[in-house]
């Protein structure tokens, strides 16, 4: 007989994923805690939570949450007999656990969604999703995920369509500049000359007149400087690491200027990338972002744009082969689907989904297409 106290938490403010409007509780250590949230605010007779325990010395307990009839039968399956397979005693939290239920455990990107906020975890179920709970973890797994999927914010759903539309494509151009910008400016100052306007050239000229180091190089020793701020920053106590990032960017950029080891131009390059990465909503794709940007200025600094664009065609290829229980990453554009092109790119307006389901689209399953054909307000 457990005569046990549990020791739980109380429901806090979520850390990791803040926002300006919509609720701000988050999930806790508590498997319990975490299912009441979930039931509390999706009344929904068909919501399922399906119990597994892994391990076997040390058991834990997972919560598979899907609703029946939404949900796709082979994606559930698959979850299941993975979940199964898992022998291991070191599964201590949610993050470990995505990490064995991946397709490719040799991929930087990540293909599940970890989230604390049960808005988004329910969000996303009822849009055919499913998510996971582990005990003793107050972060929820959701799969399957592709790429657009990563940058969407549940803030979204609260703002204005256009401005959240705005807002969500200039997170996907920020990770695009964060990803080729410092590239493309090695390439330019190693092979490319003739892409420089020539009074931009002038002033760059300038700037590098006393750089002794070959732009790859440059480029690398900044990149490199702002990861190891980034990272002090985290390890410190919050208020110290806020000052620590502020004041060592400031006081060390002017250095390395002064000194003669970078150039202005660089610098701003540098610190807008650095920006970029972190305008993901969600952290681990920044962190993805951050690490290919590294095997791109290499590949500049070799080849120049030639490298860039050998860069670019094998990760289209990673991003085509690559899949989240056994779904397309780049869902819909690859297999294109047009119709469902557009809730990825588009917030639209609320009142456009009221006469539509708040379903997966792609979803394959019979007794969902039953179900649309059979609505007399909706159309297939």
């Amino acid at each position: 007989m457990n005569c046990a106290n549990p020791i739980e938490r109380s429901i806090e403010k979520a850390e990791t994923e803040s926002l300006v409007y919509g609720p701000k509780i988050s999930f806790t250590e508590s498997l319990t805690s975490n299912i009441k949230i979930i039931r509390q605010n999706l009344k929904d007779k068909n919501l399922c939570t399906d119990e597994i325990k892994i391990g076997v010395r040390v058991q834990k307990q997972v919560r598979i949450v899907y609703i029946k009839d939404i949900a796709n039968d082979d994606t559930l399956q698959t979850l299941k007999e993975r979940i199964n397979q898992l022998k291991s005693e070191n599964i201590i939290d949610s993050s470990v656990l995505a990490q064995c239920l991946e397709d490719n455990h040799y991929s930087l990107l990540p293909q599940f969604i970890l989230t604390e906020l049960p808005d988004r975890f329910i969000y996303s179920i009822l849009n055919g999703r499913i998510g996971v709970f582990l005990d003793g973890s107050p972060v929820a797994i959701i799969g399957p995920a592709n790429f657009f999927s990563f940058f969407e914010s549940t803030e979204d759903n609260y703002l204005r369509w256009s401005l959240s539309t705005f807002i969500r494509f200039i997170r996907l151009f920020a990770m695009v500049g964060s990803l080729f910008l410092t590239a493309i400016y090695v390439a330019a100052m190693t092979y490319h000359f003739e892409l420089i306007p020539s009074k931009l050239l002038f002033v760059i000229g300038q700037s590098r007149s006393q750089v002794p180091f070959p732009p790859l190089l440059e480029a690398l020793l900044l990149e490199f400087l702002i990861e190891l701020l980034r990272e002090a920053g985290a390890r410190l106590p919050s208020k110290v690491g806020q000052t620590m990032g502020i004041v060592g960017g400031i006081v060390i950029g002017q250095a390395t200027v002064e000194a003669g080891l970078t150039s202005n131009i660089l610098i701003i390059i540098v610190a807008f990338s650095a920006l970029g990465a972190f305008s993901a909503p969600i952290y681990e794709m920044g962190t993805a972002v951050r690490i290919a940007r590294f095997p791109f200025i290499i590949l500049a600094g070799i080849w120049g744009l030639n490298g860039i664009i050998i860069g670019i065609c094998i990760l289209m290829v990673h991003l085509l082969k690559l899949t989240s229980l056994n779904k397309p990453y780049l869902a819909p554009l690859y297999p294109l689907r047009m119709k469902d092109l557009k809730y990825f790119l588009i917030r639209l307006p609320h009142h456009f989904y009221i006469r539509r389901p708040l379903v997966n689209r792609t979803k394959d399953s019979i007794r969902l297409k039953e179900r649309l054909k059979n609505s007399p307000d909706l159309d297939e």
